[in-house]
């Protein structure tokens, strides 16, 4: 993929002391194509703590599954090439910011902050209630950053992965079947009892009903559980994992949908992003051997009156 970004000789401090002098122009990120932006956040995110890689296909799904709004995120520009990107995503008067980034050798010029300020500003022009955010644990500056500007902490979201050896192909215990997850998706709000964030919201899942596969817990005639996930190539990724609250044996039907994912691909690995560490369902997968691979801080930016 052709780069769209300038860059410069390392420790040239006279190419710095010109960088630093050429201003910074903010642009829609409607304006870019995927390509140029699938870029742009490949090298921002290039030396980060969980480096990202995406197709400029895999951009554009993303964008369409957690409701990106590309005229209200931002590009930053210096010279012509885009160095920073900020996405906004909008539902009804929720928002939430991802994908905020700047090029190594573009950051400390206050550019982050600039970005946040303007899609914080289109929040506002739009009327939103909150913005949220996810900040990883030790990104300390990103943490002091979001303070500055207003983000308060809400809630400690996890990130758990399965490593897994050969083991046999097991088939479904009974009372669990595979069912569409369409289907599934009706029962959404019966069988949670917290919110789901951004990235595992409802109408997140219903943007990745086509890529998904369901299996389904019966319990006296009726749907009780499920779980719902994606097959890739190495992994079988939860996408929702849920079973109807006050049921007596919640977690362990919990742990038996999980294991029967695992049992179809006895080879695959496991993971799931952004479950809260109070999620009353967290046992279920520290059991069979989850373990915690990164830890978030979901941020909250309450949109203040018209002054």
């Amino acid at each position: 993929m052709t780069s769209h970004v300038a860059k410069f000789p390392s420790q040239c401090y006279d190419c710095r002391v010109r960088l630093d002098m050429q201003p910074v122009s903010l642009i829609p990120a409607a304006t870019f194509d995927d390509a140029q932006l699938a870029a742009l956040v490949n090298q921002a995110y290039a030396d980060y703590y969980l480096p990202i890689w995406m197709e400029a296909g895999q951009f554009a799904q993303m964008c369409n599954e957690e409701d990106v709004v590309r005229a209200l995120s931002v590009v930053a520009v210096r010279a012509g090439n885009p160095v920073g990107l900020a996405l906004l995503s909008r539902r009804e008067a929720r928002g939430w910011i991802s994908a905020v980034g700047v090029l190594p050798e573009h950051r400390r010029l206050g550019i982050a902050r600039r970005m946040l300020q303007y899609v914080l500003q289109r929040a506002r022009d739009e009327q939103l209630t909150e913005v949220l955010l996810e900040v990883l644990e030790q990104n300390q500056p990103g943490k002091a950053l979001y303070n500055s500007l207003g983000f308060q902490p809400s809630q400690e979201l996890l990130v758990l992965a399965l490593n897994t050896g050969p083991a046999p192909r097991s088939h479904l215990p009974e009372p669990v079947r595979r069912d569409i997850p369409g289907n599934l998706l009706r029962l959404y709000t019966a069988l949670h009892d917290l919110p789901g964030t951004w990235q595992r919201a409802l109408p997140t899942l219903r943007h990745r009903l086509s890529r998904m596969r369901g299996l389904a817990f019966w319990h006296e005639g009726k749907i009780a559980g499920y779980v719902l996930y994606v097959e890739q190539r190495h992994n079988q990724v939860i996408q929702d994992l849920a079973v109807l609250p006050g049921h007596p044996q919640r977690l362990h039907w919990a742990q038996t949908l999980l294991k029967a994912v695992h049992g179809l691909r006895p080879h695959a690995g496991g993971y799931i992003v952004n479950l809260p560490a109070v999620h009353p369902l967290l046992p279920a997968f520290t059991g069979i051997g989850y373990k915690i691979v990164h830890r978030q801080q979901e941020m909250i930016w309450v949109v203040p009156p018209p002054s």
